[in-house]
């Protein structure tokens, strides 16, 4: 009946954290890279995105180097192209729900592939614990994540324009920034594992972290492995880009400090010492 189905996806609505999710309003002003910044690495993430395969990208580094931002854009890419279909950010600014971590990536999987809603509404409404803060992971992730994406392949040759055979992508932000390590390093197994199932749809895992032991030591073998630094060649003149287009909107933005037209500031000598 179509209020048990509403009752069992409003169930769903109710546990998904919305702070989890990439574009949240609860997460403006959202952290991205400016326009002709990152680039060659994000053309190194995108390559391996755009693989068709189920090799998993770890992109790691100390704290501040800009992880949250490099993937932040590399979502709003993927959703552009239709190709995003979960993500969840963690951050120490909202309380994100670890036990909301599986029901709001089924949400996201639901909306990308309209056709799995009734499978994870079904499973919902045959088991009332499914969405419950208890409930095993494994469970979750099988009843609301992998029997889902699998009716895909059956649905394939009846909707071939939602599966096309392109490779996805889900987004895991920060995973050490609210998990223990325990619950970081379970998490990494269960997805990994769980989606490198032939039976479905091919989906990268993004993960970003500090370079955890913890973290490393449950990564896949074939991941592929970014250590972000701030101080290779690239990123040091990203840094100056920034800084260039920083003081510009400032000499620009006080006219009556810098005059119209505005002066030219700083010296390239000042801006070198910078």
């Amino acid at each position: 009946p179509a209020a048990s189905y509403e009752h069992s996806w409003n169930s769903l609505c109710n546990v998904v954290d919305l702070t989890g999710i990439f574009d949240s309003e609860y997460r403006q002003p959202h952290s991205q890279c400016m326009p002709n910044t990152r680039v060659a690495l994000r053309k190194r993430i995108t390559q391996v995105l755009d693989q068709r395969d189920w090799t998993n990208v770890w992109l790691n580094g100390l704290a501040g180097v800009g992880k949250t931002s490099v993937v932040f854009t590399i979502a709003k890419e993927m959703m552009a192209a239709k190709r995003l279909v979960g993500t969840f950010f963690f951050s120490h600014k909202h309380s994100s729900q670890v036990d909301a971590i599986i029901p709001t990536i089924a949400y996201q999987l639901a909306l990308a592939f309209p056709h799995i809603q009734d499978t994870v509404v079904l499973a919902i409404k045959n088991d009332k614990m499914l969405l419950s803060a208890g409930k095993s992971r494994v469970d979750q992730i099988r009843e609301l994540i992998i029997k889902p994406l699998q009716t895909l392949k059956d649905l394939n040759n009846l909707h071939p324009s939602e599966f096309h055979g392109e490779p996805y992508a889900i987004i895991i932000d920060a995973l050490d920034e609210c998990l223990s390590s325990e619950e970081a390093a379970r998490l990494v197994m269960l997805l990994t594992y769980a989606l490198a199932c032939p039976d479905l749809p091919f989906i990268h895992l993004i993960f970003t972290s500090r370079p955890e032991a913890h973290i490393r030591t449950v990564m896949p073998s074939g991941v592929y492995e970014i250590l972000l630094t701030t101080r290779d060649e690239d990123a040091i003149q990203d840094v100056r880009f920034f800084l260039r287009a920083s003081l510009d909107k400032t000499r620009t933005s006080r006219p009556t400090v810098f005059g119209q037209p505005p002066v030219p500031w700083p010296s390239e000598d000042d801006f070198e010492t910078l």
